[in-house]
């Protein structure tokens, strides 16, 4: 299994929902994101495959109309064959509270993946290896914990 993190636009997200209520707003449903076919590499690593497959961990990022990274979940099917990325998901689950990235620092989060969301807000996909991956989850376990 592979992780990755995708930064989608209104027209990419489930049902077109930037705030789902509940993870059953997003099971099932579709991730597209458009004119990408295969992720983007921010890893250190040289060994990460670049193609997502069924059973990848697909984390959700909404920031441009939508409240930044707010899910994760399973992908179900995976389709490149347009050139753009679709991805259906499953086992969805929503981050409480979601994690907007204006609430990181712009340079001093200590995760390089979200300076690249802070800095890039376009759709795309992105591999996340190991130590990408944990700068992450220290990052978001140290997240300011604000109301919405």
């Amino acid at each position: 299994m592979s992780r990755y993190m995708a930064m989608v636009n209104a027209e990419g997200r489930p049902g077109a929902i930037a705030r789902p209520k509940s993870a059953a707003d997003w099971n099932g449903g579709l991730l597209t994101i458009t004119g990408k076919a295969a992720p983007r590499k921010i890893a250190r690593s040289a060994r990460i495959r670049t193609q997502v497959q069924e059973g990848d961990e697909i984390w959700i990022c909404t920031d441009d109309t939508g409240p930044g990274i707010v899910a994760f979940g399973r992908a179900e099917a995976v389709d490149a064959s347009s050139g753009s990325l679709t991805i259906t998901l499953r086992d969805v689950v929503l981050l409480t509270p979601p994690s907007a990235l204006s609430d990181f620092p712009k340079a001093g989060s200590g995760s390089a993946m979200i300076t690249q969301l802070q800095g890039y807000r376009h759709p795309d996909i992105y591999v996340l290896d190991e130590p990408v991956y944990d700068e992450l989850q220290t990052a978001l376990d140290a997240r300011p914990r604000k109301k919405r």
